[in-house]
């Protein structure tokens, strides 16, 4: 049984494979809420979890558990500050995606906002109804915003200054 093949090798220097990793995206609808850092310890570690078909969550997104489920993500877009996922599913269901779960990312459902749960201790997940859609991450921290309203504040204060300093400056 192979876990792992080179990808890539060159100067003595190789990349591994690993064989049994999950997808990068992929649907779900078998989920397990923890509420401590040792419950997703033992859940994580149990050797029946299948992490590609089971996601561990900290909330509960209230979304049926059916065996029965069915579905497909596709990466459309993957840039540092945006990220497009066509889904399609049978029933409403989990997008699993295994990027950080950080502060400032936003997620929308066919231009719809909707809430982005933290997954697996550290990626992000989202529900999705039954059909074909949309999912897109987008990354707008509030530091973003808060710096730029601040720069935009000091470089008209700059200005205001300066025509002022130019205005009454020669008459002192």
């Amino acid at each position: 049984n192979v876990d792992w093949i080179i990808s890539y090798g060159d100067k003595g220097w190789n990349i591994y494979k690993n064989l049994h990793a999950a997808p990068r995206v992929f649907i779900a609808n078998d989920y397990r809420v923890f509420e401590s850092d040792i419950e997703f310890e033992r859940l994580f570690f149990d050797p029946a979890l299948n992490p590609a078909q089971t996601i561990l969550l900290e909330e509960d997104p209230a979304i049926p558990k059916t065996p029965a489920a069915s579905g497909m993500a596709t990466i459309l877009l993957y840039e540092p500050d945006a990220i497009s996922i066509r889904a399609e599913t049978n029933i409403q269901s989990l997008l699993f995606l295994s990027d950080t779960y950080y502060p400032g990312w936003e997620a929308y459902v066919d231009n719809v906002r909707t809430k982005i749960y933290r997954a697996d201790f550290a990626f992000r997940a989202v529900t999705i109804p039954k059909g074909e859609h949309t999912v897109t991450f987008i990354y707008r921290p509030a530091s973003l915003l808060y710096g730029t309203l601040l720069t935009v504040i000091s470089f008209l204060g700059t200005i205001g200054i300066l025509f002022y300093a130019k205005r009454y400056g020669k008459d002192n």
